[in-house]
């Protein structure tokens, strides 16, 4: 059916086209209701329109179209591009056929996102709600005669909640509706754990950063081996009389008692005021450590020994290039210093003390110089012409003086420790895989009847240890200082007294508390 509304060509027809006209409006009696008319042609040919007022003698009355409709809102996110919108158009023209276009203008920012093909608007894209959740469109709807509606509609994105967007290991209804938690971070309450194994793994709440409320966060307490279920915080696993809560706040290690491996218990560096964490920081200088060392040395420029002001900068580096001293504390693993040392050199010859503070820009030494297994000494020179020049290679210290100075501190304070009596200084858990149990260096406290384990702690060597008061269900081995067995079946608490004994002597009594609840 040829739709377009046409004039009829030639006189004869025109009359009878207008014949035809009066007729159907006598016949239908409406001027408002779409009929069919159709025209026969002298060759035999037929012709149908459509006439929109019957009764007029005019083919071109068409209406606009009033209305653009969606059959649907919006797209899903995460699903490949082609899902499909299909429009339709209320036209007072009925049968009427329209070609849809997507309009520049206000209301069609996002006409790029989308594809007309037909009467289907498509997506060419692949949404992601949490990206974006709605895109603006602006359509067009034309019908056969070139009238047209323009419509602006707002297509919304489907939020997936099976996808699990933080990839934490749990998906966004499970954080939303579950948890509690966000489904954009994977750590909602920056304790260091990731939601997804808090939840399944850890059974740790993830939205308190301290499950326990312990003052130790969950991911520290995971990472360094302690029970972020369990009030742990006054317990010393590492028995350097730091607390676990204390060397959370100092970031230590709570499993190692000298965490910066420099020589001294992290205890003794916070008692002393200095930095458990940084070898340099030492609480005191090791007895009889020298603040400076003798050294001589050789300077050519080119094939000539210098004569003359030279100017040096030393610094003492490990092998691995850390910085333990520089002349003037400014070299940074192994850089050169920035201020310079002027010392006379006599045929290439050189005398001066390290670490002599009289001299401009030096600095003394510092005990950790000597209690390094290698140290090597790093020499810049200059000749005052061109420039500073780092001298090659490094010079291993490995003085007679140098030697013995370091042994001695290292080893001297064990010397010391052993020959005197011990001391005992409380117990260890042989394991902490039972949450039940409390321990401290100087009570236990658990469930009555709960099975225990412990190993005694003294300094310096024990031949046999003893104990009063141990209750019925628990033995020691007063070799290695092993208490295991369980705790009393009654509640009540149970006093005992621990004593040590090596060839010099018994320690004082240690009085243990057994608390069986």
């Amino acid at each position: 059916m040829k739709r377009r509304a046409e004039r009829v060509t030639g006189q004869a027809f025109l009359a009878t086209t207008c014949l035809l006209l009066a007729f159907a409006g006598s016949l239908f009696g409406r001027d408002d209701d779409p009929r069919e008319i159709t025209i026969v042609h002298p060759d035999g040919t037929q012709e149908t329109h459509i006439l929109i007022g019957v009764g007029t003698t005019s083919f071109e009355g068409y209406n606009f179209p009033k209305d653009v409709f969606l059959s649907k809102p919006d797209f899903d996110e995460n699903v490949a591009p082609g899902q499909v919108i299909t429009l339709s158009v209320k036209d007072p023209d009925i049968g009427d056929e329209h070609e849809f276009g997507l309009v520049v203008g206000v209301g069609g920012e996002d006409n790029s996102a989308f594809t007309l093909v037909g009467n289907e608007l498509r997506s060419n894209a692949t949404y992601d709600y949490e990206a974006k959740n709605s895109y603006s469109v602006r359509i067009s709807a034309t019908d056969i005669s070139g009238l047209s509606i323009v419509k602006n509609f707002t297509v919304t994105i489907n939020d997936d909640r099976t996808e699990d967007f933080d990839n934490d290991g749990l998906t966004e209804a499970q954080e939303e509706d579950v948890h509690g938690t966000s489904d954009l971070d994977p750590d909602s309450d920056d304790d260091g754990l990731v939601d997804g194994p808090e939840v399944n793994v850890h059974n740790t709440d993830p939205t308190k950063p301290d499950t326990e409320g312990d003052g130790m966060p969950d991911g520290w307490e995971h990472v360094n081996g302690l029970n972020p279920l369990a009030n742990d915080a006054a317990n010393d696993d590492d028995l350097d009389q730091l607390s676990n809560l204390v060397e959370y706040q100092r970031s230590t290690d709570p499993q190692d008692a000298d965490t910066d491996q420099d020589g001294f218990s992290d205890y003794a560096e916070v008692a002393a005021g200095k930095d458990p964490i940084d070898r340099l920081s030492l609480p005191v200088p090791a007895p009889n450590v020298p603040q400076f060392m003798n050294y001589a040395g050789l300077v050519k420029v080119g094939t000539t020994n210098f004569t003359g002001q030279g100017k040096f900068k030393f610094a003492f580096v490990e092998a691995n290039g850390t910085t333990l001293w520089s002349n003037d504390g400014t070299s940074v693993n192994g850089s050169a210093p920035q201020g310079e040392v002027t010392i006379p050199v006599q045929d290439g010859r050189y005398v001066l003390a390290l670490g002599d503070v009289s001299l401009t820009n030096m600095l003394a030494l510092p005990a950790s110089v000597f209690t390094r297994n290698d140290v090597r000494l790093r020499v810049w020179f200059d000749d005052g012409a061109n420039g500073s020049q780092l001298l090659s290679p490094d010079q291993r210290v490995g003085s007679v003086s140098y030697s013995m100075v370091a042994g001695w501190a290292t080893n001297a304070l064990t010397a010391r420790e052993l020959a005197r009596p011990p001391e005992v200084l409380g117990v260890a858990p042989v394991s902490l895989s039972d949450a039940a149990i409390v321990r401290s260096l100087y009570h236990v406290r658990g469930p009555a009847g709960q099975a225990l384990a412990l190993k005694l702690r003294a300094m310096g060597t024990v031949n046999a240890f003893s104990v009063e008061g141990l209750p019925a269900g628990l033995t020691i081995n007063v070799a290695n200082g092993l208490i295991q067995g369980n705790l009393p079946s009654e509640a009540g608490n149970h006093e005992i007294t621990l004593k040590a004994t090596n060839p010099y002597g018994t320690s004082p009594p240690f009085t243990l508390y057994l608390v069986a609840e």
